[in-house]
Order: structure tokens, then C-alpha cells, then sequence
């Protein structure tokens, strides 16, 4: 998988976790997980945010304890990069 489309996961209460290893990952939709209530990790790989973009609102709506784990010393890359900032606060290093 190298990108998922606007609202693919739209409401879906099934996902609890998503990994994203692939580090030709291009880009996350809009909304694509918008009100995925039970969606509490994203596991992210590449340690080049840049090279991948996130649609507005593409985690929205997420279960009550949201983390996004990200590759150790990328988080100043995350934050500085388009889209991602707006997640800033559920960063975790690993």
C-alpha cells in the first residue's frame, strides 16, 4: 500500500491500530480516518515525513488515548512538516 484515499476508513469503529512500515508511503487522505472511535495508535516508520503527505482532517474523531509513534529523532521533522503539525501533541518518539 503506497497511499489510502479520501475517507477509505470514514466511521469504521473496527480499527483499533494502523502501521504504515512501507517507507514509500505517499499520502493519507482526507478524512480517511475521520470518527475511527476506536483508533488509539498510528505506528509510523518512515523518518522522512516530508516525503509523504496527510489530507486535512485525516485522523479526526479518534479513539480516547490517540498516539502517533514516530522513528526516534524525527520529531522536530514531523512537526515542521506540512499537515503533521496539526498532530503535534500525540507524537511519541520510539
Amino acid at each position: 500500500v503506497k497511499a489510502i484515499a479520501d475517507a477509505a476508513f470514514y466511521n469504521n469503529t473496527l480499527i483499533h491500530l494502523i502501521s504504515l512500515k512501507n517507507t514509500q508511503f505517499a499520502h493519507i487522505g482526507r478524512r480517511a480516518f475521520d470518527k475511527c472511535t476506536n483508533l488509539n495508535t498510528v505506528n509510523l516508520y518512515n523518518p522522512h515525513p516530508e516525503s509523504f503527505t496527510i489530507g486535512d482532517s485525516a485522523f479526526h474523531g479518534f479513539g480516547a488515548n490517540f498516539t502517533i509513534y514516530i522513528p526516534h529523532d524525527t520529531l522536530e521533522e514531523y512537526i515542521l512538516a506540512e499537515g503533521w503539525s496539526d498532530y503535534a501533541d500525540y507524537f511519541i518518539e520510539r
